[in-house]
């Protein structure tokens, strides 16, 4: 196919296809019609930089993920959401990528994968600076604190809950501020829990010694 309006009208029936064969459950097939695509796609430079194209792509890659978490392969579904997330990216569109990054990032989280999800959320943090979302930033702040916390850097984790609540007070959210307190209770909670395990392991290892 050279002519670039063949190449994408015969995309978008497939992509039409493609959906079917996965409402239908006949998931590797349209896994099968997806790459297909991809290939076509990528045969064609001078489709490949078409704001078309590009909208393609992101429909290819977002059925790609559907069908693959639909097959329990998380792997191959995040993998196709980070093409997505790149295209969002090379397109500036700042703030699809700012709720695409949260997103991801919380899924890694949800995986116990925080270098991952703090590398996500760090530049979801400065694109809602950038564009001056501010509850968005309250987000950040208070997942990276979860993912501090649960990597059991408490001290970060402290940080970062405070500084959305920082937020949610100037700006006036009240109930991000009473989630927040929240979270920074458990924090100190889990800190106070640990402190006192290790003074009884400490008492423990000291009359053990003593003996």
């Amino acid at each position: 196919m050279n002519n670039m309006d063949e190449v994408l009208q015969a995309i978008s029936i497939g992509l039409i296809v493609a959906c079917f064969l996965l409402n239908t459950n006949r998931i590797l097939k349209s896994i099968e019609i997806c790459k297909e695509c991809l290939v076509i796609l990528g045969n064609n430079v001078g489709v490949k930089d078409d704001i078309v194209a590009k909208s393609l792509y992101k429909l290819i890659y977002m059925i790609l993920s559907d069908a693959y978490s639909a097959i329990n392969n998380n792997t191959n579904a995040l993998k196709y959401v980070e093409e997505i997330l790149q295209i969002y990216r090379c397109s500036e569109e700042k703030l699809a990528e700012y709720k695409l990054s949260f997103k991801l990032a919380e899924t890694y989280f949800y995986q116990s994968k925080y270098v991952k999800a703090r590398e996500l959320l760090e530049k979801a943090l400065l694109i809602s600076i950038e564009i001056g979302d501010r509850i968005g930033e309250a987000s950040c702040y208070a997942i990276l604190g979860k993912v501090y916390q649960s990597a059991g850097e408490y001290e970060k984790a402290r940080e970062h809950i405070k500084k959305s609540l920082t937020i949610c007070t100037e700006i006036g959210h009240r109930d991000g501020e009473a989630f927040y307190y929240a979270n920074l209770g458990d924090v100190y909670k889990l800190v106070i829990v640990l402190t006192k395990r290790l003074i009884v392991s400490c008492h423990v290892a000291i009359a053990f010694v003593a003996s």
